[in-house]
Formats: C-alpha cells, structure tokens, sequence
C-alpha cells in the first residue's frame, strides 16, 4: 500500500524538476559535464534529481504524508481478523524517500489510537461486568485484549524495523517512543482483565459489592474514562495540553484512591463487609490507580510525538 503513497512524492518530485529544467538550460549543463557519455549524463542526472527533490520538498514532508493518506485511506473494522488497520512493513522494502520517515510516524500514530479505543472499550466493560456480569461481555473482552496483546506485538516490531533503517537519529527517537505508548496501553488492558476476573469471582460466588462501594469504583471508572477519552483523538493536534489535562485528573485520581481506601478501612471495621471484599475491593482500586499512571505515561510520551512530529512538517 505504501508504494503509491511513496509515487506520489516521486511524481510531484518530477513535476517540479521538469518545470526547473524547462525555464533553465539544464541538459546542456548536464551534457557539458561529461561530454559523449550517455550513461553518465544519465546517473548525473538521476543525482541531481533526487538531490534537488529532497530539498524541495524537505519542507512539507507531513503535509505531503496527509495528500497521501486522503488519498489513500486506511482499512477499518478489521480487529475480529487480528490484523493491524495502519501499519504497513512493506515501506521497509523500499528506498528511503523523503517522507518516508513521517509515514512511518504516522501509521504508528494511527495504529496507536486504534489501539487506545480498543483499551478504552475494555476498561469500560470491566467496570460494566463489576456492576452486572454478563459471561459474553466477559469474553467480548478478552476477545479485544488478544487483540490488544496483538496490536502490542506489531506495534513492537513495526517501530524495531523503522528504528533500524537509516532514518535521522532524532526521528528514530520520536519513532522509538511508539514502544514504550504501546507497552502502557497493554499494561492497561491488563488492568481491564483484573478487574473483570473480580467481577467474575464476584458472580461465581453470588456476592457483590455494596452499593456504597460500588459508587466509589464508579467514580474511579469515570476519572480513567476521562483520561483515556484525552488521550482517544482523530489528529495529533488535538493533543495540545495534553500532559496538563491529564496530570489534573492523575492526581485526583490518586487523591480518591486514598479517600476510598480509607472508607473501605472504615468499613471493614464496622463489619459492613468481610475480609475477601475488602481485598477484592482494594485490588479494584489499585487496577484503576495503576490506569491513571499509564495514561499520564501516554499523555507524556504523545506530547513528544507531537512536538517532533511538529518540527518534522
């Protein structure tokens, strides 16, 4: 699929070149260089033109990687088939073009938020389940976090290939953040299982939580909702502030752990609950505390995407 988009630079590549070589006297010059020797000319030419593309087009990079992508769009609804909707390695195969670089950002990116709306369904879900469990939500969501273990794995070796390929270093350090953005979003999808395998403990023992309880694990669902609503976008630039926005939440959500864990302390004192409820309540907390802390981790990593994916435009 890339080949295409990677045509299309080369066409609007020559397009210029042709215009610059009809107002100038650009074959004699060439043919002057080495005079009678055709195969020269040729490779002389070749150079140049890859010489003089590159730095014309340097500048709008991105700009030329957004024309492509329009032109191209990507494939959707494909996550029951296990496949990736962005990430194409077929681009290693190829040359490095200018622009190559912000493909590969872009396709990382892309497949990133793909990867955040399939962990945000699944957190919501766990909480659904902990509320009132439904054995096909239950395997809806491990169905998705295969998926998601999926996504993590290609992510990885998507972002290895990219980094081994002669790219400037500064873009193999944007490009290798990727990694660390798919390793919290896994971790979170992890946490999703934990608190669904509570719920299912929950059910299996015909218990569950206290309605008291139950608000608080609502609440906590609802500040991690928020971050990873932060962090869902269609564009990088709606991640400005993105750090501030959600640090905000991070901390109120470590404030309310706190505040609930001392409520369940308090409970489990006047015998409100038992000891097995407590533990299985606190873990439930901890699950979302630990959400909180990997989505700041993403927050923060997407915010050195954006801002070197900002210089490379």
């Amino acid at each position: 699929r890339n080949k295409p988009k990677l045509l299309s630079f080369n066409i609007i590549g020559t397009i210029i070149f042709v215009t610059i070589s009809m107002l100038l006297p650009f074959a004699d010059f060439m043919q002057s260089l080495t005079p009678g020797n055709i195969p020269a000319q040729i490779a002389n030419v070749h150079t140049v033109f890859n010489v003089v593309t590159t730095i014309v087009l340097l500048p709008f990079g991105t700009k030329l990687v957004t024309l492509a992508f329009k032109i191209l769009p990507e494939k959707e609804g494909l996550e029951d088939k296990l496949t990736t909707k962005y990430l194409d390695s077929s681009i290693f195969t190829n040359d490095f073009h200018i622009g190559t670089s912000a493909i590969v950002s872009t396709q990382l990116f892309n497949e990133t938020q793909n990867m955040v709306n399939v962990v945000q369904k699944n957190v919501q879900r766990a909480f659904e389940l902990i509320v009132n469990y439904d054995e096909e939500k239950h395997k809806e969501l491990l169905k998705d976090e295969e998926y998601i273990d999926y996504l993590n794995k290609e992510i990885i070796q998507f972002t290895t290939s990219a980094i081994s390929t002669e790219y400037p270093i500064e873009e193999s350090k944007s490009i290798g953040l990727f990694l660390k953005t798919a390793g919290d979003l896994e971790r979170v999808g992890d946490h999703a299982i934990n608190i669904a395998q509570r719920a299912k403990k929950l059910y299996d023992d015909n218990e569950k939580f206290s309605d008291e309880a139950l608000k608080e694990i609502g609440i906590m669902n609802n500040l991690t909702k928020n971050i990873l609503e932060e962090l869902n976008v269609l564009d990088r630039e709606e991640l400005h502030n993105i750090v501030e926005k959600v640090d905000v939440i991070e901390n109120s959500i470590d404030i309310t752990t706190h505040e609930f864990a001392v409520n369940q302390l308090n409970r489990l004192r006047d015998k409100k609950c038992t000891v097995e409820h407590s533990a299985l309540y606190t873990e439930t907390l901890i699950d979302f505390e630990r959400i909180g802390d990997h989505g700041l981790n993403i927050a923060v990593a997407f915010n050195e995407i954006k801002d070197d994916l900002t210089k490379m435009a």
